[in-house]
């Protein structure tokens, strides 16, 4: 086939394009025609929709208020008629308006009746009944208006809310009509109602086409089956018409479907415009193509064939290698003259490529040496950990791998931001350091690329130093060691230019753009390696300090102990002292002006220490209140002790903190190696032992630790060991110690006391185990089985002639514990206490009631609300204000034994006496006063009106069984 067939061929080729093009149009137009009738059609139906809601909204309207009037809910036919001639407005879009009796007769309608009407079978009229509540009926031709209907029925209502009679009306379904009337549908459009029987209802736009007839077995019936609520069918309708049917469904206002809508639109005028486009495109097509196939033929022997066969004949000289050939000039702008061009430099580009080759080569090797450059930093990054360790690597690199002249780092200072040089290869440092650099931009040494780069943050490149202004303050530096060209790439950190990389290369326009991308990912790389390095040295420094203070931690500071023991102790035989200062009331402050001013006593204390020690000792912050200090290669254990109290008596006393003043509170704890101990964790635990025994004291002290301390302790730790299989062992029990009224001497109550007698230790005193068990927790399991056992123990004395007392001791510890109201109520619950027959309560300690003083009232005022009593232990001792115990629900003040004891030697404890009593008896509450021994004290208390007292002078503690026996107590 020639070049001409083919030229033709491709016009026809074109052709087909255009016929799937014209095919597309026209579905496009008719889809589009479809499109907008079939909104035509929705929004028909949206409109008939709107306007049925409409009149069944002003139908239930109508009713509600009709069967509201008097006249209507009289049920006298008379009175009923009057009342609807009044309401009724004939003409409006309700056909009628009535009232049906029970039975179904109508009663009055707005129609006139010619004969009896009964409509008990109407489904309105049921369903109202049945519901009691607004009713749709079905499709109908009403016996009263002779026309196609909706009705509908609403109750009428007796004052006593039974049903009288039922009211009704009627809407016309010729509705449809005015509601499409300007609905703007195209010309041959219908709209047709069918009820769910099939039966036509209406018909639109000609109501008297209508034909009460079933369509549901027609063929235009069944094809309506086929309808759903968003698709168009094509079908023939009743009239023979063909046409595009949409379907809707009616509903009743509680959703039941009533009737279908139908609207249809005719196909006549969507097939006639969709065949008239398809033939005015189809025209225009064939007129494209001849006018194309002409063109082809005529000019392809002019434009095309005559050129290319000149092109042929150059093409078969350069093939044989004559290079010198040239084809003809065909023109400037059109293909064949751009193939002659490319004929005519074919010879000059082989030429041309040959050295691009070499040219390619040179860099390839050169972009190998930047990769190589790249790959050793990185496996340097892996296991080098120093800073410049690995820049001095990170320069060496550059300069063997790169074939750099010279490469050198610089790092600016963090707070003067002044660059330094840090690193440098190729030449000696000291001739490196020749390098000015400043930051200023209107100093000469101040505009060259590592000045910029630092400025900026962007890489800086020179392609020849000797013509660029930029670096003529270096030209003479540059000649004298060969460099050609220089680029600057900085090094950052979170964003944060901290140095430069520079480089220095021998030759002009060294850093083209590939390798300049390869040396920003050596300078990214490198910067990688900073700030993990720097991230790695600040995490190594959290690890062994702590973050408040910047002090040595505990980790820190017992590896330095360790160390001094190995260094003085066992080798030189010289002593090394361990303290441990704690500040006891730092929550104190911190909870007044806040935290941070904790924080900064903290810091404060911390430097003042750092400042006393010698060079060589060692201060650390232990816990949050307290700082560990080593003090190393000491004499002997008594030039400890001197040092020690030398540096404890020198701590401020006074802090300024936010302007105000505050004193700190020191406890001090001292342990010598190797007279104490010789293992570091036990000279620290001895330390704070003998912190503890200064806290004890009650005073600011400094203490050190003894041997007796030590047994001590390892006593309380055997007694903690003990105490935690005391419940299961049944080594615990109660004792009752009386209470007495003093004006008569009856027995009052008891106060149930805990004592534990164990098979090795014997019986242990409670001052030994009580904060044994408060400080580990334990108080809490023995706290409820005590209050279990005292429950069980009320439970059998209860009395009827009059309630007898038993009181609890109650741990802070327990209280502070969520489920500590919920434990003792279910143990009352449990145990079945009649808080009527005996009066059980709490005490607890007054000096621990400030102790989150709102807390304490909420707990004790909910156990008050259950109908337990509530009792102040050692009342007198504590600091409780006058308002602060007037809002405590407390029921009894125990006075502490150390007033009463003091009553035959002094007035001070008469008076303080006197006092309490006065205070209970203007607020209300019993005393007893504790710890009463002779009869001498008993009759001091009975002349100051003291109620009751407890002591041995009436009984001391005893077993529950033997406090039965003594007091005549009928155990149930």
């Amino acid at each position: 086939m020639n070049l001409r067939a083919r030229l033709l061929s491709v016009v026809g080729l074109a052709a087909i394009p255009g016929l799937l093009a014209i095919g597309l149009a026209v579905k496009d137009q008719r889809d589009h025609i479809l499109d907008h009738a079939r909104g035509d059609v929705e929004r028909a139906v949206k409109r008939a929709s709107a306007e049925q809601v409409r009149l069944f909204h002003e139908a239930y309207q109508f009713l509600t208020i009709a069967t509201t009037l008097p006249a209507i809910r009289s049920l006298d036919t008379a009175t009923c008629q009057e009342a609807i001639e009044q309401i009724w407005r004939p003409g409006g879009q309700l056909a009628t308006f009535g009232v049906i009796a029970l039975d179904g007769t109508l009663l009055c309608s707005a129609l006139p009746l010619s004969e009896h009407v009964n409509l008990a079978d109407r489904a309105y009229f049921k369903r109202a009944l049945a519901t009691r509540d607004f009713a749709v009926g079905d499709y109908q031709v009403g016996r009263v208006t002779h026309r196609a209907t909706i009705n509908f029925g609403y109750p009428v209502l007796h004052d006593n809310g039974e049903v009288s009679a039922v009211a009704y009306v009627a809407v016309p379904l010729n509705w449809i009509h005015e509601a499409l009337s300007n609905a703007d549908l195209p010309e041959g459009s219908t709209v047709t109602l069918i009820d769910r029987a099939g039966t036509m209802l209406e018909h639109y736009p000609d109501p008297r086409n209508r034909v009460e007839k079933l369509v549901q077995e027609s063929t235009f019936g069944v094809q309506l089956k086929q309808l759903n609520g968003d698709s168009l069918v094509r079908a023939r309708g009743l009239d023979g018409e063909e046409r595009f049917y949409l379907k809707s469904v009616l509903r009743d206002p509680r959703g039941r479907a009533m009737m279908d809508l139908v609207v249809g639109v005719s196909t006549a005028g969507i097939d006639v415009m969709v065949e008239q486009l398809g033939f005015r495109y189809l025209a225009v097509l064939l007129v494209v193509l001849a006018t194309l196939g002409a063109i082809a033929w005529w000019g392809g022997e002019i434009f095309v064939l005559a050129p290319i066969l000149s092109l042929t004949e150059a093409a078969k000289h350069i093939g044989a290698g004559r290079l010198g050939h040239r084809a003809p000039t065909l023109g400037k702008t059109s293909e064949l003259a751009a193939l002659a061009t490319a004929f005519n430099t074919m010879a000059s580009n082989v030429e041309e490529r040959d050295r691009d080759i070499r040219a390619a080569s040179n860099r390839v090797a050169r972009l190998n040496r930047v990769y190589a450059v790249l790959s050793a930093i990185n496996g340097a990054l892996l296991r080098i950990r120093d800073r410049d360790a690995l820049l001095a690597e990170a320069c060496r690199i550059a300069v063997e791998l790169g074939q750099f002249r010279v490469a050198c780092i610089w790092i600016t200072d963090e707070e003067t931001r002044q660059p330094t040089l840090v690193a440098c290869d190729g030449v000696a440092k000291e001739v490196a350091e020749e390098i000015r650099i400043e930051l200023s931009e209107s100093s000469p040494f101040g505009i060259g690329p590592t000045a910029t780069a630092l400025r900026n943050g962007t890489h800086v490149v020179i392609p020849n130093i000797a013509t660029d202004s930029r670096t003529a303050a270096w030209a003479g530096w540059c000649s004298e060691h060969g460099v050609r060209s220089a680029g600057a790439f900085p090094l950052k950190k979170a964003g944060r230019v901290v140095g430069v990389l520079s480089l220095y290369a021998p030759e002009h326009d060294f850093f083209d753009d590939g390798e300049v991308k390869l040396l920003l990912e050596v300078a990214a790389d490198t910067s990688m390696g900073l700030e993990f390095i720097e991230k790695e040295s600040r995490l190594e420094h959290l690890a062994f300090h702590d973050i408040v203070t910047g002090l040595p931690n505990k980790r820190l500071f017992e590896d330095r102990l360790r160390q001094a023991i190995s260094r003085y102790g066992h080798r030189n035989h010289r002593a090394t002292g361990v303290a441990i200062l704690a500040i006891t009331n730092l929550r104190r402050i911190s909870d007044t002006i806040g935290n941070h001013a904790g924080d900064e006593l903290l810091r404060k204390i911390g430097s003042h220490l750092g400042d006393s020690l010698r060079e060589g000792d060692t201060v650390a912050s232990l816990a949050t209140n307290e700082f560990g200090i080593i003090l190393s290669d000491v004499a002997s254990a008594e030039d400890v002790i001197l040092v020690t109290s030398k540096l404890f008596n020198l701590l401020p006393r006074v802090v300024q903190l936010n302007g105000h003043e505050f004193v700190p509170a020191y406890r001090m704890g001292v342990a010598v190696h190797a007279r104490d101990g010789q293992d570091p964790g036990q000279l620290i635990s001895y330390a704070g032992l003998a912190v503890a025994e200064a806290q004890m004291a009650g005073a600011p002290m400094l203490h050190f630790y003894s041997a007796e301390l030590g047994a001590s302790a390892r006593k309380t730790r055997r007694i903690e060991e003990a105490l935690t299989h005391a419940i299961e062992r049944q080594e615990l029990a109660l004792h009752y110690q009386p209470i007495v009224e003093l004006a008569s001497g009856n027995l009052s109550g008891f106060e149930a006391l805990l004592r534990w007698t164990h098979p090795e230790l014997g019986p242990v005193r409670p001052d030994e185990f009580i904060g044994v068990a408060e400080e580990t927790g334990l108080i809490i399991p023995i706290g409820l089985w005590v209050f279990q056992e005292a429950c069980r123990t009320a439970h059998r004395w209860q009395r009827e002639d009059f309630p007898l007392s038993i009181a609890v001791n109650v741990s802070v510890v327990q209280i502070r514990d969520a489920g500590f109201v919920p434990d003792l109520l279910r143990i009352l619950d449990d145990e079945r206490v009649d808080l009527t027959r005996v009066r059980l309560g709490v005490e607890i300690t007054e000096s621990r009631l400030a102790e989150n003083a709102e807390h304490m009232i909420g707990i004790l005022a909910r156990l008050r609300q259950r109908g337990l009593s509530v009792s102040i232990d050692d009342f007198g001792t504590g600091y409780s204000s006058l308002s602060y115990l007037q809002r405590l629900p407390v029921d009894v003040l125990k006075i502490d034994r150390s007033f009463v004891q003091d009553l035959e030697t002094g007035h001070s404890g008469m008076a303080m006496i006197r006092a309490i009593v006065g205070l209970a008896r203007g607020l209300g509450l019993r005393v007893v006063a504790e710890g009463v021994e002779t009869d001498a004290e008993r009759e001091i208390l009975r002349r100051v009106r003291c109620s009751h007292a407890q002591g041995y002078l009436f009984a001391k503690p005893m077993p529950a069984f033997e406090a039965a026996q003594r007091y005549g107590l009928r155990e149930s």
